[in-house]
């Protein structure tokens, strides 16, 4: 999913991205071949062109860190299928208090196993399991 997103790159949006899905630019590389077939400014071509180059490079030396600096929040799910297997889901819950709510549970899955934290019982080992 994540070679097939262009909203990334600085200057394209959630409208621009599907126009080009229709014309048939599907992914990162489709893109860099077709680059220019459309019309855009020149400017953000060498903008695309940087961007997917240096995406593609992050992505294979599997460097997720990246991705969050220019994907938008709410995309960060498209990463998932390439970072599967360093992914963890984490459930945090809170006694509820106004102000600095204090953690009671922690929840981990991280794909193959579920774990959990609890105060008063191991929430300080959570440290640990998220470190791996």
């Amino acid at each position: 999913m994540l070679i097939n997103t262009f909203i990334h790159v600085r200057g394209i949006g959630v409208k621009t991205e599907r126009r080009m899905w229709q014309e048939g630019i599907l992914t990162w590389d489709t893109l860099i071949e077709n680059i220019e077939k459309i019309a855009l400014p020149l400017e953000l071509k060498e903008e695309i062109f940087y961007t997917i180059n240096r995406s593609k490079k992050c992505l294979q030396n599997l460097r997720v860190d990246y991705f969050p600096k220019v994907l938008p929040r709410g995309e960060m799910w498209r990463c998932y299928p390439e970072f599967k297997e360093n992914t963890a889901f984490i459930d945090i819950e809170t006694d509820g208090t106004w102000g600095a709510h204090a953690i009671t549970l922690i929840g981990v899955y991280s794909g193959k196993k579920y774990r959990y934290f609890m105060k008063e019982k191991n929430l300080l080992a959570a440290r640990d399991e998220l470190m791996e």
